[in-house]
């Protein structure tokens, strides 16, 4: 699953299309291996395997920190976001809390999880 799946196969009426259809700017994530994050800056997933796909949710994390701040000092048209996150996400959204919580005060107005996975 990848963060275009939110968009394809969902039907139903949703939250980042109403936030979006608001004038919020909504953001999908994809970590390595999906089909959108596929392009390492250095590693290439078969010629490199072992080394591409030697990461951990605390990498991720700061993965996470550097891509919202880009992200958001890019485009975002307010000075503070949500960060809604599901399954893995909630995983790598908590460390980050945890982790590097200074860093994103200026950024980051409220975490949302949904079906967080049990196990870190």
């Amino acid at each position: 699953m990848d963060g275009s799946d939110w968009i394809t196969y969902w039907t139903a009426p949703s939250s980042f299309k109403t936030f979006a259809d608001e004038g919020h700017d909504v953001y999908f994530s994809n970590w390595r291996g999906t089909e959108y994050a596929r392009l390492h800056k250095t590693l290439d997933e078969k010629t490199d395997a072992a080394a591409y796909w030697d990461f951990d949710n605390q990498d991720l994390a700061k993965d996470m920190i550097a891509n919202i701040k880009a992200m958001t000092a890019k485009t975002a048209s307010s000075e503070k976001g949500f960060v809604v996150s599901y399954s893995m996400g909630t995983d790598q959204s908590l460390i980050t809390m945890v982790d590097y919580s200074t860093e994103l005060n200026d950024t980051i107005e409220k975490f949302v999880l949904l079906a967080p996975c049990p196990d870190l």
